[in-house]
């Protein structure tokens, strides 16, 4: 750990930093050092916007290390990093699912346990949505069509008005 970092300023060194320890520390909006809020929001953004952790999960402590030093917080490839955590998350929700859902429905009754659920954290959301809308036969075979009113989620100028 850095000498005095934000580990040692706001957490006290302790081994696992959680969501609600990280959003107290920002809560109280009075910071020791020039930097440091902005070094704690960016592990607050990584972690429960851009990665989308369940708020369970732990701020990893080699995160912690590397905003320590902005210059190479920004020069990571946190797209990459991201989109192998993404994977990671697609086959860690559909694993086992087929022969969990025939169980329970086995259990339960096939009338009465219809529908199985996951949870996919993060970005996956968004790469869902677009595999959807990309790979009809996906949303068939998976998704359920609710009755909405339907809005483009791309556009130009969703205002209606011509951009020329």
């Amino acid at each position: 750990m850095v000498q005095n970092g934000i580990h040692q300023r706001y957490f006290h060194g302790i081994a696992e930093v959680d969501y609600e320890q990280l959003r107290a520390v920002l809560r109280i909006s009075v910071f020791e050092e020039q930097y440091d809020a902005m070094k704690l929001c960016l592990l607050y953004m990584l972690n429960w916007i851009l990665m989308g952790l369940d708020e369970r999960e732990k701020v990893p402590l080699w995160q912690i290390r590397l905003v320590e030093d902005l210059d190479t917080f920004d020069a990571f490839p946190w797209g990459a990093h991201v989109y192998r955590q993404s994977i990671i998350g697609f086959k860690n929700a559909l694993n086992g699912r087929c022969v969990r859902y025939e169980r329970r429905q086995q259990e339960k009754g096939a009338d009465v346990h219809t529908v199985e659920t996951y949870n996919i954290y993060g970005l996956p959301h968004a790469l869902l949505v677009f595999a959807y809308e990309v790979i009809p036969e996906l949303g068939t075979r998976f998704g359920t069509r609710r009755q909405i009113e339907l809005s483009p989620h791309v556009c130009e100028d969703c205002t209606g008005a011509d951009s020329s």
